[in-house]
């Protein structure tokens, strides 16, 4: 048995130096081919920064629609004959509004964290880039040495191996993060606010003392204000 186990380790170690060698012999075309595969990477994480920033172009569209409607609201409101205006009507348009400012709200939080988002992943690119741009002049270097020693014994090979280190470390960051921004883990984080909500929100919201009715009291507020400028103001045009 012992002699079978030496046999089964020689064999293994065979394989083993045999792959080193071949390792060794092609180093070149495996460290320009993983390059190519870092690059590849770094595409779809460049991929990933463009509907990134084509999310924030959305978000931006998103606001001046909100924003345009709500200034369309409070104008329709204001063509009205302030005797149309009643009670029922000004409250119903104040809980449209405040809910429009509502999701404009939502939007532009979202907006701030795409744009944190984008910049944080624009510098990581840069640096990525960066250190591609440089394992290919390290390749050109070491092929070009390569080439011009093939006649005198081959020389260790450690800096070629360090390198291989280096950019086996850049593709595993490349692999390792993730987009900044994702929509629908914020949905899901949403989603879950949504239906865990704590006895105190439900409570504030049964007492009409929720940020959603307070908005919807102040909205309202300011629409009679306007309301009832614009009747003092045609009542002094009658009596002229």
């Amino acid at each position: 048995m012992t002699l079978l186990r030496k046999v089964n380790t020689l064999l293994r170690a065979t394989v083993h130096d045999s792959v080193e060698q071949l390792t060794d012999a092609n180093c070149i075309p495996i460290y320009r081919q993983e390059i190519r595969d870092a690059e590849a990477l770094l595409c779809r994480r460049r991929d990933a920064l463009a509907a990134m920033i084509a999310n924030r172009k959305d978000l931006e569209q998103e606001m001046e629609r909100t924003e345009r409607a709500i200034g369309r609201r409070e104008a329709q409101l204001a063509l009205l004959d302030p005797a149309a205006l009643t009670d029922d009507l000004l409250h119903g348009t104040a809980a449209e509004i405040a809910s429009m400012e509502e999701h404009l709200d939502a939007i532009r939080q979202r907006h701030t964290h795409t744009c944190q988002g984008i910049g944080r992943e624009e510098l990581e690119l840069r640096k990525l880039l960066s250190e591609l741009r440089e394992h290919r002049r390290d390749l050109k270097f070491l092929a070009a040495r390569q080439a011009g020693d093939r006649a005198a014994p081959r020389a260790p090979q450690e800096t070629i191996s360090g390198r291989l280190i280096a950019l086996r470390e850049t593709r595993a960051a490349i692999t390792g993060h993730s987009e900044s921004l994702d929509a629908l883990e914020d949905g899901v984080a949403e989603a879950d606010r949504r239906l865990h909500a704590s006895p105190l929100d439900q409570a504030l919201r049964d007492t009409g003392r929720d940020e959603t009715s307070v908005r919807v009291q102040g909205v309202l507020a300011r629409l009679r204000a306007k309301t009832s400028q614009a009747q003092g103001s045609g009542d002094a045009d009658l009596q002229e």
